[in-house]
């Protein structure tokens, strides 16, 4: 695949392979468009991001549990819109390894977390036959080499935000490019809930999407609203609650947070992927809002995430001072930061992933007035 208009790095762990590989080629045509280099993938720092990562006999090489560190590994080289090609073999029922057997899920598995969707699955024809077939059968479909086609939905959900100068958000869940959702409750709020460490009340769940993590806290005493700008947001968390045991300690709705006035303050407040998909500018408004929504008393928890050191978003990266920054003028404290031991794999390997909660009053009345009107 080396060309003009391509470059490529051969990498490799093994000094032998390498030195083979050099000592085939060296004397090729198209030698200057090419490298190799012994070094280990996973501990390899690329002096620039590359546009294509091919994968053939790699994944299935590596142990399965190695499987979420080398997506995160993927997603750290590859360019925002770069693309991955992975073929996938060997589509088995076979034990032990190397190859590990491998699977599309098995993929999927690992990169749906980093934002990476398949836009492209095919059976691979031009296969060898040696793998296509073996003592002269069929393969059966449980046999076969799979070309797959990975983009990071991170590229594609940023562009529609930031092109559309309104609904992006709401186009991202029309297009189901929404990188951010889990499928699940984040784990740490499902572990305060059922341990009794949240405040008890009404708590709010600002950009709440599917709303899973609203549906875990609410109970008999937590009444849960789940707020979104997106309708379609809205529309698949009631589709996916509305028949569940504790529908009725919940709610959803579709509004801005910005400009939304809630018939009640709360006494908690849930942001994880928020914060951080507002632009920085925005923040000392998502603050003064906090502040005007919670309760005296009440509490805020923040997942900060991603703490990190790349540019542009969202999600836009965060750290605890960019919290404290907007908090601390309107007296709010941090009276718990700790790293989250909760945190899915693929996220808590890629990036820091903290949690914080926060109380405190307002001391300055005319803090938030003087800033809306600069």
């Amino acid at each position: 695949m080396a060309c003009s208009e391509r470059y490529v790095v051969g990498l490799d762990v093994s000094h032998t392979a390498t030195e083979k590989a050099i000592e085939l080629s060296s004397s090729l045509p198209n030698s200057s468009y090419f490298t190799f280099l012994k070094a280990d993938f996973f501990t390899w720092h690329p002096p620039e991001l590359f546009d294509l990562i091919f994968d053939y006999t790699f994944f299935c090489a590596i142990k399965p549990e190695m499987r979420s560190r080398w997506a995160c590994k993927v997603q750290e080289m590859l360019k925002p819109d770069g693309e991955l090609l992975t073929l996938i073999f060997p589509i088995s029922d076979h034990v032990g390894g190397p190859p590990y057997k491998v699977s599309v899920s098995d993929y999927e598995e690992a990169l749906h977390p980093m934002g990476f969707k398949a836009v492209t699955i095919v059976d691979n024809e031009l296969a060898i036959e040696a793998r296509k077939r073996e003592e002269g059968k069929e393969p059966i479909a449980m046999e076969r080499e799979v070309s797959v086609r990975f983009k990071p939905e991170v590229h594609q959900m940023q562009q529609l935000v930031t092109t559309e100068t309104s609904g992006g958000w709401e186009k991202c869940w029309e297009q189901g490019l929404t990188p951010w959702d889990l499928g699940r409750p984040t784990p740490i709020i499902l572990h305060l809930h059922q341990t009794g460490a949240l405040p008890k009340g009404r708590a709010l769940v600002p950009g709440c999407g599917s709303g899973y993590d609203v549906v875990a806290m609410a109970c008999s005493e937590r009444y849960v609203v789940g707020l979104d700008v997106s309708h379609t947001a809205i529309e698949k968390a009631i589709e996916l609650s509305s028949s569940l045991p504790n529908s009725s300690y919940f709610t959803f709705l579709k509004s801005d947070f910005f400009t939304w006035h809630p018939p009640e303050l709360f006494d908690l407040i849930f942001d994880y992927t928020f914060f951080c998909a507002i632009e920085p500018g925005m923040r000392s408004r998502w603050a003064c809002k906090v502040q005007e929504m919670l309760k005296p008393d009440g509490e805020l928890i923040t997942l900060m995430y991603p703490i990190s050191d790349h540019v542009g978003g969202p999600p836009y990266k965060v750290s605890v001072s960019d919290y404290e920054e907007v908090l601390h003028p309107l007296s709010f404290k941090a009276v718990t930061i700790a790293d989250n031991e909760l945190a899915i794999e693929a996220r808590k390997s890629l990036h820091d992933y903290g949690y914080a909660r926060w109380d405190g009053l307002m001391e300055d009345p005319d803090y938030c007035k003087d800033l809306e009107e600069t």
